[in-house]
């Protein structure tokens, strides 16, 4: 209120004053609370995020290693190629990497980690290609000329095999194999290291937050006993006729 020369009252300026402030410390405490709300949903969505990329190598570490026990008792490529029956690999559940979701690690001690999580998708992603290349190109390919030359359920030579399947089924297959063992024996061995080093900066990045963790990969006794086991089941639930016993 004006006073009766035509100058505010102390008291009015202060009212004033308060109600101003306690209009600006609302709005900044309002936006206080949201700005830690989006940090606390951020920081939930990143170790979300984390856990579900050790999920993803951890899937795909198991995927690889059962078709590692699959071709553990082919011990060379010919074996590999005429003698692992055609089984065809799972379909994905959707256990792919989302890097949109990772982004964040290029801010963090180790961005180099997400680079290795594409690299590692990509191989496992060719992984399950070559193994599907192989068995489409063993059951439309070769498995009509076993049938056509009588190789099935017998033992054959190599020396015989080349000269019935020609150069072209021949190199084909041995290829596929060569091809299927170097894929999945790398992945066997880069998945869990893949797995220690983003395990390593999610700890880095949230020392106090729990990540999963997966069981070491199996021996080589352990591998051979699980391979056993792969290799009498797939002996039923692989398709196509049953493959020719190949020797060299």
């Amino acid at each position: 209120m004006f006073a009766s020369d035509g100058s505010f009252e102390a008291k009015d300026v202060a009212a004033g004053l308060f109600a101003l402030f306690g209009t600006f410390a609302g709005a900044l405490l309002a936006f206080r609370l949201e700005e830690n709300r989006e940090k606390a949903r951020e920081v939930r969505a990143q170790k979300t995020a984390l856990n579900r990329a050790l999920l993803v190598l951890g899937f795909h570490h198991n995927e690889i290693r059962t078709f590692r026990n699959l071709i553990a008792p082919h011990r060379t490529d010919i074996e590999l190629a005429f003698n692992l029956p055609a089984s065809q690999p799972p379909e994905q559940i959707d256990m792919r990497q989302k890097f949109d979701e990772l982004d964040f690690l290029l801010d963090s001690s180790a961005p180099q980690v997400l680079f290795d999580l594409i690299i590692e998708q990509e191989r496992f992603d060719q992984a399950l290609q070559a193994v599907r290349q192989r068995n489409e190109f063993y059951v439309r390919e070769v498995q009509p000329v076993f049938a056509a030359q009588g190789l099935n359920n017998r033992r054959v030579s190599m020396a015989e095999l080349k000269s019935k399947l020609g150069e072209y089924l021949f190199g084909g297959a041995l290829q596929g194999a060569e091809t299927i063992r170097e894929h999945i024996e790398g992945s066997n061995e880069s998945i869990p290291v893949a797995v220690e080093k983003l395990r390593k900066v999610a700890k880095e990045l949230f020392p106090d937050e729990k990540f999963l963790m997966f069981e070491k990969v199996l021996l080589p006794h352990e591998i051979a006993e699980e391979a056993a086991k792969a290799k009498a089941a797939t002996e039923t639930s692989g398709f196509g006729a049953t493959p020719a016993r190949v020797e060299e």
